[in-house]
């Protein structure tokens, strides 16, 4: 992942996402879905009660969620509303995907994208995949 490296007392601008009503209270920006990761330090800022709710169930809450959360929404057992931000996307599909991070316990990784297989043919080839890419993720981290 990039990592750009700023010199001290030196500072990044960088336009985003700030709802134009709502609270103010401590909040913490982040990239999303970009090669970057970086946060900012937390500040004050505006926050709306319905992004809180939207951001609980996007894509970025499967990808930095619990094993629990993300075996959950790839089980089916927790189904979230449709896509709002990455709609290209089932969030279904999302979180199966996720489930190729190292991040997971790998036993029980590989237990749940066999059920995801078996319980949704549609899924079968990305939950193959995501085996796939479990692997290849730990062979990278072996070496």
């Amino acid at each position: 992942m990039f990592s750009p490296k700023l010199r001290p007392d030196h500072f990044l601008v960088i336009a985003g996402y700030q709802p134009k009503e709502g609270k103010t209270q401590k909040v913490r920006f982040s990239f999303y879905g970009q090669t970057i990761d970086r946060s900012s330090n937390l500040g004050t800022g505006i926050v709306n009660a319905k992004d809180i709710e939207t951001a609980a169930h996007d894509a970025m809450a499967i990808k930095t969620g619990s094993f629990k959360f993300v075996s959950a929404v790839a089980l089916g057992v927790k189904v979230l509303a449709d896509n709002n931000l990455d709609h290209n996307m089932s969030l279904q599909r999302v979180a199966v995907l996720t489930l190729s991070s190292t991040r997971f316990d790998t036993e029980k990784s590989q237990k749940v994208l066999l059920q995801v297989a078996k319980k949704f043919p549609k899924l079968q080839r990305i939950a193959n995949m995501a085996t796939l890419l479990r692997a290849d993720a730990e062979k990278r981290d072996k070496q």
